[in-house]
């Protein structure tokens, strides 16, 4: 039977229709989690953007959490991090590679730009041959010259020696033998006998002058 109502607080409570009184009015529900399980990633929901006014608060939660790709499962952090360091040494090794191959490219260019400067200094081998041969011409001509120097050095000495001994030369005689000697001779009349030979003439003319003229030309 039911109190009256003016009975103290603290009796039995009524239950909705049809229950016994003092049952619970219902099950209480599961408690949302809002933290993201342990170890997994996950992505920005779809359904945050879309929540009411009140549950603005909680979408701002829920927005920073990671999901994996777009119907899969979540992905874990450690293989995700298996994946980066695998992509990072392929990347560092492509690296190597690549410099090491601009290593070689650089360093063929290098000897193919060598081998065109030796080219175009030096020649091909044929145009080095003909050089060779024109340089053997040359240093052939070269002691001819040499040679016929080498006589006529001796004959302008032996002359200046012969004007020197007989004292047949004027002034202008000495001056003739001076240029001559010094035209063919070259360096082989030594100054010694120049001075020598211009410290003997006089300037009478000697009677053989044309004779030593003829011998100089």
């Amino acid at each position: 039977m039911r109190g009256p109502r003016g009975a103290p607080p603290g009796g039995p409570l009524e239950g909705p229709p049809g229950a016994p009184v003092g049952s619970p009015a219902a099950e209480p529900l599961p408690a949302a989690t809002d933290s993201p399980q342990e170890g997994y990633l996950w992505g920005p929901t779809l359904s945050s953007s879309s929540s009411s006014s009140s549950s603005s608060s909680s979408s701002s939660s829920s927005s920073s959490r990671l999901e994996g790709p777009l119907g899969g499962p979540p992905v874990p952090v450690a293989a995700a991090a298996a994946a980066l360091e695998r992509l990072q040494i392929e990347l560092r090794s492509r690296e190597v590679k690549t410099k090491a191959t601009d290593n070689l490219l650089r360093l063929s260019f290098l000897l193919q730009f060598e081998a065109v400067c030796i080219l175009a200094f030096e020649g091909s081998p044929q145009q080095q041959q003909q050089q060779q041969q024109q340089q053997q011409q040359q240093q052939q001509q070269q002691q001819q010259q040499q040679e016929e120097r080498k006589e006529k050095r001796k004959c302008a000495k032996e002359l200046a020696e012969k004007a020197f001994a007989e004292n047949l030369l004027g002034l202008v005689g000495y001056e003739m033998l001076f240029q001559t000697s010094l035209e063919i001779a070259e360096d082989e009349l030594s100054s010694r006998v120049a001075l020598g030979v211009l410290g003997v003439l006089t300037a009478r003319e000697a009677k053989d002058l044309q004779f030593f003229a003829a011998g100089f030309r």
